[in-house]
């Protein structure tokens, strides 16, 4: 781009017969490669009246490989909502036109009412591409809005004749809304081209009274494979606790199909339990949980603060393709703790790491371990090494009357007749104590203990 430089704008009146009246638009004039170009940006209209609101949108494209426009509206009065869309664009190779039209309504089909439809096209003649789709907001007939609604629906047909010939591919989509607040979202697949079935769910759900999940469901079916898998994330009673599981056969995460739902859920196990290291074939579970709290206060002359952490994992893993099975269990415990009286400071940190896991891989397999670590100081020793302990000395300048007479203590030159006397103003150290055990057994190496 050599040069270029734009417009925008806006008229608005007030006043006009009870109407109200808004208008902006921007645009961009420059040479952008291929001599003096303008760009449109957007037309925006707004017209409001006591009994009426409509709004429109509009781009134009008056350059490059896409040359036309797309805009939507929307209109509203007393008793009806419409909303609507439109775009044209001359391609190198063809053309694509859209057009949609939704409007507020009161239609009773058995035990869903609609209370707004819709419909919707879509068709590219460039890359063959033609679409069509059922639009509209639906609530269970009997039921108030307020208690549950279905919102955003979406139905659509897609017929890709450069890639699928006259075979379509279905996909719908929903929001379900309970007591005014978005509760999941909804969508499945149904590829009929490549012979596959895609069924997603995202859930905010309240577990306990205050307490919120967030629970994401994958469902993914080929004329080869299949895989149902959920993760959740919550936080109950100061926990949070994150959680994975899954059922797959033969579903390979590296495959050009498999959706990136199905690779999410995946990634929260190690690929060795894959078999090949990609393919998702067995039952797996895993389930972490951490908890923590704090208090620190001042007491009068003293002050103290306590940190707690704790951490709690199991996984279970069937692999029967490659044979294998994995039970385990973990857990870690930290405590800190320090105390301070008139600024001398004691205190010490106490940490417990214990975990135990066996199964069957290529043989039976146990293996057990437990360790722990204890900490203690005093003074500023806190930021010193493990058993050790260390004095501070201070210093006193005092007068010795005659010049080096300071018993070996001198002050910067050894005629002053000052001395500086040190003497011990703080102790501070470190005590250290760890230890650990690990128990083992295989088919292979048999038992073994380590300390």
């Amino acid at each position: 781009m050599s040069w270029a430089f734009g417009f925008a704008g806006g008229v608005q009146i007030d006043k006009l017969k009870g109407a109200k009246f808004k208008s902006d638009a921007s645009f961009l004039v420059g040479d952008f490669g291929k001599g003096v170009e303008v760009k449109f940006n957007s037309i925006d209209l707004l017209v409001e009246t006591a009994s009426f609101k409509a709004f429109a949108s509009v781009k134009l494209s008056t350059s490059g490989d896409k040359v036309g426009f797309e805009g939507n509206g929307e209109a509203e009065t007393v008793s009806r909502k419409f909303g609507a869309g439109l775009k044209f664009y001359q391609l190198p190779n063809g053309i694509e036109f859209g057009a949609s039209l939704i409007a507020s309504t009161t239609i009773v089909t058995g035990s869903i009412t609609w209370s707004s439809i819709g419909g919707a096209i879509d068709i590219n003649t460039g890359t063959n591409k033609y679409m069509v789709s059922l639009l509209g907001s639906a609530y269970p007939t009997g039921v108030s809005r307020d208690v549950t609604e279905f919102r955003n629906i979406k139905l659509s047909v897609l017929f890709s004749t450069n890639d699928c010939g006259a075979v379509p591919v279905v996909e719908g989509a929903m929001d379900w809304y309970n007591k005014k607040e978005l509760y999941c979202n909804i969508k499945v697949k149904l590829d009929f081209c490549r012979m596959l079935v895609l069924g997603t769910m995202s859930c905010d759900k309240e577990v306990v009274k205050g307490a919120m999940a967030k629970i994401d469901a994958t469902v993914f079916f080929t004329t080869k494979s299949f895989f149902l898998g959920a993760t959740v994330r919550t936080t109950v009673f100061s926990m949070t606790v994150n959680g994975a599981v899954m059922i797959g056969g033969n579903t390979d995460l590296n495959a050009t199909l498999t959706p990136k739902e199905v690779k999410n859920c995946a990634s929260s196990f190690d690929n060795k339990y894959f078999t090949n290291g990609s393919i998702v074939n067995g039952i797996y579970f895993k389930c972490r949980a951490n908890a923590g709290a704090s208090s620190n206060g001042n007491i009068w002359v003293a002050s103290y603060s306590v940190n707690y952490s704790s951490e709690l994992d199991a996984i279970f893993v069937y692999n029967w393709t490659s044979n294998i099975f994995v039970l385990g269990v973990g857990a870690k415990v930290n405590l800190d703790a320090r105390a301070s009286v008139l600024g001398f400071s004691i205190g010490g940190s106490l940490g417990v790491n214990i975990s135990a896991q066996g199964g069957y891989n290529s043989g039976w397999y146990f293996d057990a371990s437990a360790g722990g670590r204890l900490e203690m100081y005093f003074g500023d020793g806190r930021g010193v090494g493990c058993n050790s302990k260390s004095i501070k000395l201070c210093s006193q300048r005092i007068w010795c009357g005659v010049s080096c007479c300071c018993w070996g203590w001198t002050g910067p030159s050894c005629s002053s007749r000052w001395c500086e006397v040190p003497y011990p103003c703080g102790v501070s150290g470190k005590l250290c104590l760890s230890g650990s055990v690990n128990v083992s057994y295989s088919q292979r190496n048999g038992f073994k203990m380590r300390f």
